[in-house]
């Protein structure tokens, strides 16, 4: 864990002596034994722990700018792309499959033969996506699904 993680995490430590609520989650217990969910003070950690890996990956993730790059034909599936900025970037061909893209700038970008298959797309800038032959996160191709480009998954 890096130092960094040490740190969150201890902080978040601090939060819990001072108020029994993290991520809106209330947990209704006082101590670290046994919650009256079942769940253990190994589970809450381990759970926390996952929580600042998912916010280290989107601040990093916004501090990239992939913009004007070329990803043609690379697997990016499964990778949390939260937050980045592929504007104007080219995935033509990029296999994208269960990559998480929420919120992420594709604008511009040249999405033709990708595969967003299980991608999530909320809240995603997909102005001037360039749309061929692309297959949508649910499993449809813009070629024949009557729209001629992808909407995020409901």
């Amino acid at each position: 864990m890096s130092i960094k993680s040490t740190l969150l995490l201890s902080a978040v430590f601090t939060l819990f002596t001072v108020s029994p609520t993290y991520s809106g989650n209330i947990i209704s217990c006082d101590s670290f034994e046994t919650c009256p969910d079942g769940e253990t003070s190994s589970t809450i950690i381990v759970g926390l722990e996952d929580k600042i890996t998912e916010l280290e990956a989107e601040i990093v993730a916004r501090q990239n700018d992939m913009s004007g790059r070329s990803f043609s034909d690379r697997d990016l599936s499964d990778l949390r792309l939260r937050y980045a900025n592929f504007s104007g970037t080219n995935l033509f061909g990029a296999i994208l499959t269960n990559a998480d893209l929420a919120n992420a700038n594709l604008t511009g970008t040249n999405l033709m033969f990708a595969d967003l298959t299980g991608a999530n797309l909320t809240g995603t800038n997909l102005t001037s996506v360039q749309w061929l032959k692309t297959i949508c996160p649910d499993g449809s191709n813009t070629d024949t699904n009557g729209l001629g480009y992808c909407v995020p998954l409901p």
